[in-house]
């Protein structure tokens, strides 16, 4: 019998002890594990006076309208051409990190979206090559995105690189209401 209850408290002993691991283990998980990621979904309109765009052929989009879920984040960009015409154009980033192709006007983009490492900003990478004229031309384009003022603000800082050269700014746009 004193075997018996002996063993019991031993299983006892060895089963806290495996939880008190468990729980210590969990406890140096990094945060990140558990947090949320930031969801960009809205309207969001350039703020041009909190923005640093240059000078430069590469302007940003007047507004972004922005879907997000699980998988993919949706974003149409609306501009003014050389024409002055407004422009819309869409694209659809997968969440995974996958690559996504899309054509459309004379371009066709491939790009990928990842999470940074502490899973605040989200880093799109783009390559797209366009007709004009006849000629081809490639641009390649790297986006971080991040909200700030508690998901008021989504600042996208940009850079652009072609054989016209490189150019750097950063996007603040403004949450709709």
């Amino acid at each position: 019998m004193k075997t018996i209850v002996k063993t019991k408290r031993r299983h006892a002993w060895m089963f806290g002890l495996m939880t008190v691991a468990v729980f210590l283990t969990a406890g140096m998980l990094p945060a990140k594990s558990f947090a949320a990621k930031p969801d960009f979904t809205g309207t969001w309109k350039l703020n041009e006076a909190k923005s640093e765009i240059g000078e430069g052929r590469f302007r940003p989009s007047a507004t972004l309208e922005v879907k997000q879920d699980k998988t993919n984040l949706t974003v149409v960009r609306t501009r003014t051409g050389r024409d002055g015409q407004e422009r819309k154009m869409e694209s659809v980033y997968s969440l995974d990190g996958k690559e996504k192709t899309t054509s459309g006007e004379q371009r066709t983009t491939t790009s990928t979206a990842k999470w940074s490492e502490d899973g605040n900003s989200l880093v799109i990478n783009s390559k797209s090559s366009f007709t004009r004229e006849g000629q081809t031309f490639e641009v390649k384009n790297t986006e971080t995105w991040t909200l700030g003022d508690k998901g008021a603000t989504l600042t996208v800082k940009s850079h652009n690189s072609s054989s016209r050269g490189e150019f750097n700014s950063t996007a603040v746009y403004d949450k709709g209401k």
